[in-house]
């Protein structure tokens, strides 16, 4: 319930000027019951799965580490519209501080084209990796965003979803 009412908060912010009347938008609620928090724990239990996300672990095991996760979630996107544009934003990072070697670096991003103004995108993207060797860290990001994507195609809603902080690669991509 809790990571609902999160999900109602986030879903909710770009419709707070017609919040202000002190009635709430059916659209916004259609669209916040449309979230399932069995599908965002779906998703959650399906990163754990691959083990370690760590920036290290396998790229090619079909079944663990991050080059599954990563072909998992690009799945995903894939499978939700034909309209979103699923590509792997790829880079490499050099040897410093917690990266002991120099590493290949993916973020999937999906894209969502306007539909009433076409030089508009919405651009989703999601931490799924780690630096640190844990099972869980970064699915939430995962998570949060995965389900809202599902949703958002459904609905039209028209949203951009940002990361904080992050690289520059990621800030680059949100510009």
């Amino acid at each position: 319930m809790r990571l609902k009412t999160t999900l109602l908060l986030l879903s909710a912010a770009p419709f707070a000027v017609w919040a202000q009347d002190k009635t709430t938008n059916p659209r916004v609620t259609q669209i916040v019951e449309a979230v399932s928090e069995e599908r965002i724990g779906e998703t959650l239990k399906k990163l754990e799965s691959f083990g370690t996300r760590n920036i290290f672990s396998s790229q090619d095991d079909p079944a663990s580490g991050i080059g599954a996760a990563r072909r998992w979630i690009y799945d995903q996107f894939r499978s939700y519209s034909p309209r979103l544009q699923v590509r792997y934003d790829t880079w490499r990072v050099k040897k410093k501080g917690r990266i002991i070697r120099d590493v290949e670096m993916h973020n999937v991003v999906a894209v969502l084209p306007g539909t009433m103004n076409k030089d508009r995108h919405i651009i989703i993207s999601g931490h799924y990796d780690s630096a640190v060797a844990t099972r869980n860290r970064g699915g939430a990001g995962v998570g949060s965003r995965d389900e809202p994507a599902r949703v958002e195609e459904h609905h039209r809603v028209h949203r951009f979803y940002g990361r904080r902080g992050g690289t520059r690669r990621q800030h680059a991509l949100r510009a």
